[in-house]
């Protein structure tokens, strides 16, 4: 267990899936790569479950997007045929979108489309407009409804909850990937 300001939180799953890369033939590039999304995923991972704990339901909304971002730069990954290219682009912070699957440029819509998940692609959306200051934004913290995503929740803590099933769902999708990125295609079970 990790202790931080005097809670515990479970050890990172993420850090299990960085040792399982010992003894693969990936390039040290790779290597970086893999162990800089999870790193960011561990972060994103503890802030979330912080906010959590503090009942600050909206701050916990743009960790459920990065690990969005996330998901989709490691299907990116996958998906590229030349990984160390692709890791290149990463570590050179140049952008992704000079990159094509197929004929397509790497966007959020393109690996939506190829991994053909609406579901994930309407979330990320629905996350963004926490992101930005707008009217929305505003009002999504100021009303005294409670509503995340198409649902009107009795509570703030009922939205908690279902804010927090959100984010255990896209954890295990991303933790799922890194270990496709590291081992390849594969059955994976919780």
């Amino acid at each position: 267990n990790m202790p931080t300001s005097g809670r515990r939180f479970p050890e990172s799953i993420y850090n299990r899936i960085v040792k399982e890369m010992a003894g693969k033939q990936i390039s040290p590039n790779q290597v970086r790569f893999i162990q800089s999304i999870a790193f960011l995923s561990n972060e994103y991972r503890r802030s979330f479950y912080h906010l959590y704990e503090d009942k600050l339901n909206y701050g916990m909304v743009p960790f459920l997007r990065m690990m969005i971002d996330n998901i989709v730069t490691v299907h990116a990954y996958i998906l590229y045929e030349d990984k160390d290219k692709y890791c290149n682009y990463f570590f050179d912070d140049k952008p992704l979108n000079q990159l094509k699957i197929g004929e397509k440029s790497i966007s959020h819509t393109t690996i939506f489309n190829i991994i053909g998940d609406a579901d994930l692609s309407k979330l990320y959306k629905h996350c963004c407009r926490y992101l930005h200051p707008t009217s929305a934004a505003f009002d999504r913290v100021c009303l005294p409804y409670c509503g995340f995503g198409d649902c009107i929740y009795g509570s703030k803590n009922d939205e908690r909850e279902a804010i927090r099933e959100r984010f255990r769902e896209i954890d295990f999708v991303l933790q799922n990937l890194l270990r496709e990125a590291i081992h390849g295609k594969q059955e994976l079970t919780d």
